[in-house]
């Protein structure tokens, strides 16, 4: 269910987000991992965005991550070996 008063949501996303420059001018880092986590909460809830279209995302980032990695390594070759070939 999304939130109906901009303004408050607004207002709200402001003061979470003082909050955490507050809570990392502290020294306060679990305060600030919390306090991003409710910020985000916030906006999913502000935009509507359902815990399944947050779940299919991050499926698709992991799915693209892992792609990314098992992308082929590069050949290691001997350069001396290069150049002896070169010469006959």
């Amino acid at each position: 269910m999304g939130i109906t008063d901009k303004h408050a949501v607004e207002s709200l996303i402001r003061a979470i987000q003082d909050q955490i420059g507050a809570a990392n001018d502290l020294g306060l880092d679990f305060a600030v991992r919390l306090l991003r986590m409710a910020l985000i909460e916030v906006r999913l809830n502000a935009h509507q965005i359902s815990q399944a279209e947050v779940e299919e995302l991050c499926s698709r980032i992991e799915s693209n991550a892992r792609a990314a990695s098992k992308q082929p390594e590069a050949e290691v070759i001997s350069l001396a070996e290069v150049a002896l070939k070169r010469r006959f």
